[in-house]
C-alpha cells in the first residue's frame, strides 16, 4: 500500500496529521507514505519509509489551494501509486479515483482568526462535493463534530472523531516539585493561575476583580498568577489595584516552565470567550488541576462536566473560585473528570483511531 498526504504547514499551527502519520508509519514498516510539503525539512525526523515531495509554491491562499488540489495533486498522485490519499484541509481532489481520507480541523461555516470569508465561501460551494468524494471524514474536535452534523446531517455515518496529541511536558508534579515551584513564584503559597493572551485579555479586569472579591469574602492567602503570553501589561492601572502584592505576573516561559507553574497551582482560569483549537484548558487537565472556564457552547463541548463554567463578570467568576476553595470534595472530583476527558488525548491513542480509518478504506 502507498499512502499519500497533504502535510498542512503554517506559522501558528503545528499539522495535525504528521505525528500521526510518523507513528503509523513507525509500526507499519511495510507500508510506504508519500508527504506532499512545502518545506520538507521542517517535518523534522521521520520513519525510513516516509518520503517528502516538496511543493513548489506555497499554498498562502485558498486559490492556489484550490488549484493545487484539483490540477496538480491528480498528476502526483499517479505519479507516485499512491492507493489513498489524506488531506487536513477540508478539501479533497474531484479529479482523480484515489480513495480519500478527509480530515476536517477547524469551523469553515463562519468567519475567525483563521477563517476568511473568501473561505467560507469557498467551503459552501465546494465541500457538499468533497465530502461525497471522501470515503472517511475525520474531525478533530467535539464542537466541530457537532457543526459538522447539524450542517451535513447525511455525513454522519462516515464520520469519526480523532483528537490529538498534547504536549508531554503537561503532566502532575510530585509534593516536592509542587513546593518547590510555590516557593520560587509565590512566597509558598497556593495559587489561582491563568493566561493573559489577546482572546483572553479583554477581560483581565474582570479577573483581577473577581479575585478581589475572593480575597475579601475569604481572607484567604492563595494568590493569582498570571502567566502574560503579550508584550504589554496585562491589568491597566494595575499599580493602582489593592492586592497587587499577591498578584504575580510572570512572562517569557518556555513551554516546560509553564506546564511546571501549571502543574503546582490550586485550580487554573480560562477567561478567554472564543475558544478555538487551544490546548490550554486540556493541558490543566493533564496536569491534574481543575478548570473555571468562560461559558460557552464551544467549552461545554470540548469539556463536558469536566470543567466548572462561569459567566464573564466579577461575580460569578469569584463564587466559582469560593466553591473550589470551600468544597475540596467538589475540587477533588473535578480532577478526577477531567483526568478521565483528556486520557484520549495521546498521538498514540489516535494514531490507532486513524489507521483503522486507513484499514477501512483499502
Amino acid at each position: 500500500m502507498i499512502i499519500a498526504a497533504h502535510i498542512r504547514q503554517t506559522n501558528g499551527t503545528a499539522s495535525f496529521l504528521l505525528p500521526l502519520i510518523s507513528q503509523i508509519a513507525s509500526e507499519q514498516q511495510s507500508i510506504q507514505f508519500i508527504l506532499f510539503c512545502v518545506d520538507p525539512e521542517a517535518l523534522g525526523e521521520l520513519p525510513a519509509n516516509c518520503k517528502r515531495v516538496p511543493i513548489k509554491r506555497s499554498l498562502k491562499n485558498i486559490l492556489l489551494l484550490h488549484y493545487w488540489f484539483q490540477y496538480t495533486l491528480p498528476t502526483l498522485l499517479k505519479k507516485f501509486g499512491a492507493t489513498l490519499f489524506i488531506s487536513e484541509n477540508s478539501v479533497c481532489s474531484l479529479r482523480t479515483a484515489v480513495v480519500h481520507i478527509m480530515v476536517v480541523r477547524e469551523n469553515f461555516t463562519v468567519t475567525s482568526p483563521t477563517v476568511t470569508a473568501m473561505q467560507v465561501r469557498y467551503f459552501k460551494k465546494y465541500f457538499p462535493a468533497f465530502a461525497d468524494k471522501a470515503a472517511q471524514l475525520c474531525v478533530t474536535s467535539p464542537f466541530l463534530t457537532t457543526i459538522l452534523n447539524s450542517c451535513y446531517p447525511l455525513l454522519e455515518n462516515k464520520t469519526v472523531e480523532i483528537l490529538h496529541g498534547l504536549n508531554n511536558d503537561y503532566k502532575p508534579l510530585n509534593e516536592l516539585e509542587q513546593t518547590t515551584i510555590l516557593d520560587h513564584h509565590t512566597e509558598g503559597f497556593n495559587y489561582f493561575v491563568c493566561e493573559c493572551s489577546a482572546s483572553s485579555r479583554p477581560h483581565m479586569v474582570t479577573l483581577v476583580k473577581a479575585f478581589s472579591l475572593f480575597k475579601k469574602r475569604l481572607k484567604s492567602s492563595l494568590q493569582l498568577v498570571i502567566i502574560n503570553k503579550l508584550r504589554e501589561n496585562p491589568v491597566p492601572d494595575f499599580h493602582l489595584y489593592k492586592y497587587r502584592q499577591e498578584v504575580k505576573v510572570v512572562n517569557d516561559l518556555t513551554p516546560k516552565n509553564e506546564a511546571e507553574l501549571i502543574a503546582a497551582a490550586y485550580a487554573a482560569i480560562e477567561i478567554s470567550s472564543t475558544q478555538t483549537e487551544h490546548d490550554w484548558g486540556l493541558q490543566c487537565m493533564r496536569c491534574r488541576v481543575p478548570l473555571v472556564t468562560a461559558n460557552s457552547d464551544v467549552a461545554r463541548k470540548q469539556y463536558a462536566d469536566a470543567a466548572i463554567f462561569t459567566e464573564l463578570n466579577e461575580i460569578a467568576l469569584a463564587e466559582k473560585l469560593m466553591l473550589l476553595y470551600k468544597d475540596e470534595s467538589f475540587r477533588n472530583a473535578q480532577i478526577e473528570m477531567g483526568n478521565t476527558l483528556v486520557s484520549p488525548y495521546t498521538w498514540e491513542h489516535c494514531s490507532r483511531l486513524l489507521w483503522q480509518r486507513i484499514l477501512q478504506c483499502s
